[in-house]
């Protein structure tokens, strides 16, 4: 188990980190289970996973992050900077009217 960070810069002083849960398949695939409504979403949580187990030399620098809602791809670069991706989805839609 991995803890993590809210991801802020400074988190609250009674502010709990939360767990993230990872089973490294292959060095190139992680399984990430984090409890949802936490302070973690699946892009923070990924990107936790593949810093630490790749730190533990558990995974590969950039490995497939499968969570249940999907897939990620993350990588975290010898600079110490973590990039994630997945495929883009339709999320909202709005319109808005500039008064006249």
């Amino acid at each position: 188990r991995i803890s993590a960070g809210s991801g802020s810069a400074r988190p609250g002083r009674d502010e709990a980190p939360s767990a993230v849960s990872v089973r490294v398949v292959s060095r190139g695939e992680l399984r990430i289970s984090f409890p949802s409504g936490g302070a973690l979403d699946a892009c923070a949580a990924s990107a936790a996973a593949i810093a630490a187990s790749s730190a533990v030399g558990y995974a590969d620098r950039e490995a497939m992050a499968r969570l249940r809602s999907g897939a990620l791809w993350a990588e975290w670069t010898a600079r110490g900077s973590v990039y994630v991706a997945g495929r883009p989805e339709y999320v909202y839609r709005g319109e808005y009217h500039l008064g006249e």
